[in-house]
């Protein structure tokens, strides 16, 4: 006789019958989160800064700027899953100098663009009983890109808009993939807060680039730090 397990392992694909189908199998039929599914299964990465309470320097950007983002997540050529976005997560811990307002950008690419620059993170299973390794080319901080190949530009926010400094120290930013819905949350303000910038869905496949770009609007001398936590998914 067939059994719950039997029966939901014939889907598979990227739909959310998958996602469920993973929820139900990790669960024992107690359909759970999908995170938990693709954890249950070793795909579950979280990527964060070498040193806890150490944020890493973005650069001096004050305007968009192809070559300057403060993310790149690359899919190697050789790889063999499809790297898909959960959340970005930023701390701040230096607040940056003169700036007045924050904007965000999201862009994928069809190329490998990371050049030089920035802090290269690690990204690590969050299944202690899987062996799976990351396959994510994660750098942060003051990178430098490569010209774009095929950009194709999927968000845009205005995070903040405040009096110099417009960071706080303290402020968290935080951007969720996927969702597209714009939870309530603040737009300025002196004490700290967490300012919500949700970018929709994204899926790195083999070979291609995701760019986040940060840019302060009248930034000179000190550029703003942040802490950063990552999480994602890679999948065949």
């Amino acid at each position: 006789m067939a059994t719950l397990k039997d029966i939901i392992s014939v889907f598979s694909g990227g739909s959310v019958l998958d996602e469920s189908r993973l929820s139900l199998m990790a669960s024992g039929g107690f359909l759970e989160s999908p995170r938990y599914g693709r954890a249950s299964v070793g795909q579950y990465f979280r990527a964060t800064n070498p040193t806890f309470g150490t944020g890493i320097a973005a650069g001096i950007v004050t305007g968009f700027v192809a070559t300057t983002p403060l993310l790149i997540i690359q899919n190697p050529a050789t790889s063999s899953v499809k790297i898909c976005l959960d959340y970005i997560k930023l701390m701040n811990t230096v607040a940056g100098a003169s700036s007045t307002q924050a904007h965000m950008g999201v862009i994928l690419d069809t190329a490998l663009r990371y050049s030089s620059g920035g802090t290269q993170l690690t990204g690590n299973n969050v299944n202690t009983g899987s062996a799976n390794n990351s396959q994510a080319q994660i750098y942060f901080g003051a990178v430098t890109a490569a010209a774009a190949t095929a950009a194709r530009l999927l968000g845009r926010d205005i995070i903040k808009t405040q009096a110099a400094p417009c960071w706080v120290v303290g402020d968290e930013v935080f951007i969720k993939a996927e969702n597209v819905d714009t939870p309530a949350g603040a737009t300025n303000g002196t004490a700290t807060a967490i300012y919500p910038a949700p970018c929709g869905p994204v899926i790195i496949a083999p070979g291609h680039s995701f760019l986040l770009y940060q840019w302060n609007i009248a930034n000179a001398t000190t550029a703003p730090s942040w802490e950063v936590e990552i999480g994602y998914w890679e999948r065949p």
